[in-house]
């Protein structure tokens, strides 16, 4: 008798540890993605860059068409922290050479930024390598790219550039700021330039899921 008192009494203890568990990880869960309100809030620290696209054009040539004109040349996302100030050289289009100043025809000002790496999409960095990122010189409000400032943390769609190994082209469509909680908020209107909506997930989970943009 003693025996199945015991057995009953064990077996609703593992229910109730069961019922809790299950409470904790739903829990655990749903602080994994912030609210609209948050994300609003956070909207005012994190805006939003890039191209604006009107309804007319989407509907005359299809969303994919304006998405996928930023994703073929993306090789990679990169998760990484902006370290220092921005540094501005002359490159010329054709043979790469690079000076100080505008060499005559053919020669485009550029931008670069030092990040350090903490994870990528592909596995191909370590923690802590350095890279750099370049653009136009145009960065910035004029040419619709965020301001990369230091300790800003970000993940950002790469291609490797084709006359140095270490550099790499970026684009503010597909880039997310990452919170000081590690959430991520778009920088570029995602009900426009995105198949889904990722902002306000963990930015462990983004990587995961940007994978599917990569050829």
């Amino acid at each position: 008798m003693k025996a199945k008192i015991k057995k009953k009494i064990l077996f609703i203890v593992l229910i109730c540890a069961g019922v809790i568990s299950i409470g904790i990880i739903t829990v655990h869960f749903s602080n994994q993605h912030l609210s609209k309100s948050e994300l609003a809030q956070l909207r005012k620290q994190y805006p939003i860059y890039g191209p604006t696209i009107s309804q007319e054009l989407i509907d005359a040539f299809g969303k994919e068409a304006y998405i996928e004109q930023y994703h073929e040349k993306t090789e990679n996302f990169i998760y990484g922290e902006i370290v220092g100030e921005h540094t501005t050289f002359w490159r010329n289009q054709y043979t790469g050479k690079e000076a100080e100043k505008s060499c005559g025809n053919n020669w485009k000002e550029l931008m670069e930024y030092t990040m350090i790496v903490s994870d990528d999409t592909n596995g191909i960095f370590e923690q802590g390598d350095k890279i750099t990122l370049v653009s136009g010189i145009g960065s910035g409000l004029v040419a619709g790219l965020p301001v990369l400032a230091e300790g800003m943390k970000v993940v950002i769609p790469v291609y490797q550039d084709s006359f140095k190994e270490s550099r790499y082209w970026w684009s503010e469509v597909g880039m997310y700021y990452v919170t000081e909680d590690g959430y991520v908020i778009s920088a570029f209107d995602e009900e426009i330039l995105s198949y889904k909506v990722y902002s306000g997930i963990k930015v462990e989970e983004l990587l995961e899921k940007v994978k599917v943009y990569l050829k």
